[in-house]
């Protein structure tokens, strides 16, 4: 492969006859110039509209041809499904009006699940954890790098709470619309009442609907672009990794980056080194033990140093889970169909949202809880089953998803797949890297 910057020269990867290794880079293009120019793209308000209709577009295109992958696209597809359903069980069941149903079936509640199971699906049957992908990565690394270094300063030399510019779609559409201040308005940096014990604290967010969002790209850039070939856009990379965990100040995020590191790190260790560090870990705890060490008093303590990192975000987060509940309750099979009010007009969250798991209970009960539950776990296992011979993207695949459902506790993923496509676009890819990995030994036979 060359080693430009923009590698689209090479054609000699193909091996003929291995419809599994074709040289079709669609899928590679339509990722890599979305990720190269993506600033391009949010200042224009189109970053939405193209990972919806890019996925979707190449899914069709080429639906997964390994059925595995097909099968954990279905999944995800049914995610949506179910709860689509629920919010036609709830539109008919509270006599709503015609012009709602539309907008009940395209919100993201609904499409943002069909649109990670799209995305899972074309990482997979496109190879989208190739070099070409990982150079990409690593350009988007250094872009969140000078994002955040320009934002930052901008900040600190204004002194601004907050820098926000509408996109060109954001003043054409209803105001009163909730995307267009969480996807269609350039959201620099925000001020969070407090961090740390520390007032008025600024927070990136950049390219994403919330902080959380460049939190998950962040940990993405660091773990792919770290194969890149190039040693400056390698540590350009990892900066803007690190640059987008500190600069979102996302809790959940920063323990779930740490997890995620630190697991793709152990899957690439030999089966005696996984054995070994296992048995020295279980021997160690153990010994503590024996020497009066508590591991629930220290859980203890971490959780409580967590939740007062941002004690008032934490505390509102507690009255919307436990609404949450009460929702469920009060409709366990199909849930109330969509996303409720605002909680209190002091407490800025809907009832049923900043949680995966909270959230679909209230909205999709049961139904579309079970759905997601299922699915997940399934995801899981297929990259599990892979990781032997799947090498470092599925390693750090399996990594991701894991950090993925830390993440889900406390954030609706559904609203954050289309500004963090690439995460899941990674993960696809790396469920097809065993199957390469395969059919290329199996093509030098």
């Amino acid at each position: 492969m060359s080693s430009a910057a923009f590698p689209f020269t090479d054609r000699g990867a193909k091996l003929r006859g291995n419809p599994a290794l074709s040289d079709d880079t669609v899928g590679e293009r339509c990722l890599f110039w979305y990720l190269v120019l993506t600033p391009l793209w949010w200042a224009s308000g189109t970053l939405l509209p193209l990972a919806l209709a890019g996925t979707f577009l190449l899914f069709v295109r080429r639906p997964p041809r390994d059925r595995t992958v097909l099968a954990m696209s279905l999944l995800w597809f049914l995610v949506g499904g179910a709860q689509a359903l629920s919010g036609v069980v709830n539109w008919s069941w509270q006599n709503e009006p015609w012009t709602l149903l539309p907008y009940r079936m395209l919100t993201m509640p609904v499409t943002g699940w069909v649109l990670l199971g799209a995305a899972i699906g074309v990482g997979a049957e496109y190879r989208l954890a190739s070099q070409r992908i990982v150079r990409s990565l690593a350009v988007y690394g250094a872009i969140i790098l000078l994002a955040s270094v320009a934002s930052l300063a901008i900040a600190s030399a204004t002194g601004w709470p907050s820098l926000a510019l509408k996109s060109p779609i954001a003043i054409l559409l209803p105001q009163d619309l909730p995307s267009v201040k969480q996807q269609f308005t350039m959201r620099f940096f925000i001020t969070d009442e407090e961090f740390l014990g520390y007032d008025n604290v600024r927070r990136l967010v950049l390219f994403f609907p919330w902080s959380t969002g460049l939190a998950m790209a962040g940990m993405t850039v660091m773990l792919a672009a770290w194969r890149d070939r190039s040693l400056v856009l390698r540590f350009a990379a990892i900066g803007g990794g690190v640059a987008a965990l500190a600069g979102s100040m996302s809790r959940a995020g920063a323990v779930a980056a740490v997890v995620a590191i630190c697991t793709t790190l152990f899957c690439r260790l030999t089966r005696g080194a996984q054995l070994l560090l296992t048995t020295a870990g279980a021997l160690t705890m153990e010994v503590a033990s024996l020497a009066g060490y508590d591991p629930a008093s220290v859980l203890s303590t971490a959780w409580s140093a967590f939740t007062d990192a941002r004690e008032g975000s934490s505390e509102a987060r507690t009255l919307v889970y436990r609404a949450s509940l009460e929702g469920f309750y009060a409709s366990p099979i199909f849930g109330n169909g969509h996303v409720g009010p605002l909680l209190h007009p002091w407490v800025p969250m809907p009832i049923g949202s900043h949680s995966s798991f909270y959230g679909l209970l209230y909205t999709g009960g049961i139904v579309t809880f079970g759905m997601f539950a299922i699915a997940y776990i399934a995801t899981l296992v297929a990259l599990a089953c892979r990781l032997r011979h799947g090498g470092y993207a599925t390693a750090s695949s399996f990594a991701l998803w894991i950090a993925v459902g830390m993440i889900a506790y406390g954030e609706g993923l559904f609203s954050l797949v289309p500004s963090c496509l690439v995460m899941f676009v990674w993960i696809g890819g790396g469920l097809s890297a065993a199957r390469t990995c395969v059919a290329r030994s199996d093509a030098a036979l």
